[in-house]
C-alpha cells in the first residue's frame, strides 16, 4: 500500500500540521526526544547523522528487531499507528527558541527508529503517521478526542 503525502497535507499553507512525514522531516523540526530530553546537547544538533549514532537510536531499533516490530513495518512497507508530536513548552522553547523546532517526539520511538533505517537505507517513500499534540501554557492537554463529551 503506498500512501501520497500530499493528499493529506494540502495546499502550501505554512500552519497546516502534516499528518505524515518522513523521519527526516521530523528530525529537522524535533526539539527533543520524550524517552531521552538530553541525548542531544543542543536541538540544533539532532539531524540524521547524530541520531544514527546515538545510543537512544541503537537501543529503539534493536528493541524494534526483537519484538518483531521492525520486520512487520519492512515486510509491508507502512507505519500503521502514528508517532506523537507534541508542541514544546515555554521551558523548552526557552532552551531554543528557533521556531523550525517545534515539537516533541512524545510516543513512536520504535517505530520511528525502524522508519529511520528504511530511509537512510533508500526507501525514500517511508512516512510515518503523526498525531500533533498541544501542550497548553499550564502543562496540561486539551481533550484530544472531539468526540468524548
Amino acid at each position: 500500500m503506498t500512501l501520497n503525502p500530499k493528499q493529506f497535507n494540502p495546499g502550501d499553507n505554512p500552519d497546516q500540521l502534516q499528518l505524515l512525514m518522513k523521519p527526516s522531516e521530523i528530525l529537522k523540526k524535533l526539539n527533543s526526544f520524550g524517552d531521552a530530553p538530553n541525548e542531544f546537547a543542543e536541538p540544533d544538533s539532532i539531524d540524521a547523522k547524530s541520531y544514527k549514532k546515538s545510543r537512544l537510536h541503537r537501543v529503539k531499533y534493536k528493541e524494534s528487531k526483537k519484538s518483531g516490530l521492525a520486520d512487520d513495518i519492512k515486510k509491508s512497507g507502512v507505519v500503521k499507528a502514528p508517532v506523537w508530536l507534541r508542541t514544546t513548552t515555554d521551558e523548552e522553547t526557552s532552551i531554543n527558541p528557533s521556531l523550525s523546532r517545534q515539537f516533541v517526539l512524545s510516543d513512536g520511538h520504535h517505530r520511528f527508529a525502524t522508519a529511520f533505517e528504511m530511509e537512510q537505507s533508500g526507501n525514500k517513500d517511508i512516512h510515518l503517521p503523526v498525531r500533533h499534540l498541544y501542550m497548553k501554557p499550564d502543562k496540561t492537554f486539551p481533550d484530544i478526542n472531539p468526540f468524548l463529551g
